[in-house]
């Protein structure tokens, strides 16, 4: 069986984006931003409107360094802000189903990267309920979406 595809014959494998692109929040200013998020956003032109982080000073350096024109030094005020149509979450697992809450509640889409926890523990019963909320809106892991908060074993994730 011969594997190599013709000339001309091969496929797109780049994603195709609408003509609006949604304009990206960033929630941290640590390395993962830095070294990951931020470069990719910049490869495939997607708009990165403003940036926040518990250090002010850090969100001010990392915006200087990627060019977005807005720094807010509450998470509030980035949640706030109607050209954040996207948060990128790029913070560390502690408070993050917290800062999920928050954004899916101001009507944001919302990026996280794995795990959304450090550990399980009771502070997190509401869980369930907060991933419902965010498969109806499209930004919830397979695992959540198609089991209504439980892991794919069939427990509850608290």
């Amino acid at each position: 069986m011969n594997s190599v595809i013709p000339d001309g014959d091969v496929p797109a494998y780049r994603p195709t984006f609408p003509e609006h692109r949604l304009g990206v929040g960033i929630v941290g200013a640590g390395a993962i931003a830095r070294s990951a998020h931020l470069p990719a956003y910049r490869e495939w032109d997607v708009p990165v409107v403003a940036v926040t982080s518990r250090t002010v000073a850090d969100a001010q350096a990392l915006a200087a360094d990627f060019g977005i024109a807005t720094v807010h030094e509450s998470l509030e005020s980035l949640l706030a802000d109607p050209r954040v149509e996207v948060v990128d979450l790029a913070t560390g697992p502690a408070g993050r189903v917290e800062l999920i809450a928050a954004a899916v509640a101001a009507g944001k889409h919302v990026l996280a990267q794995k795990p959304l926890v450090s550990a399980m523990r009771p502070s997190c019963r509401g869980w369930p309920r907060c991933s419902r909320r965010l498969a109806r809106r499209g930004s919830a892991s397979r695992s959540t979406r198609t089991r209504g908060g439980l892991r794919p074993g069939g427990s509850r994730p608290c």
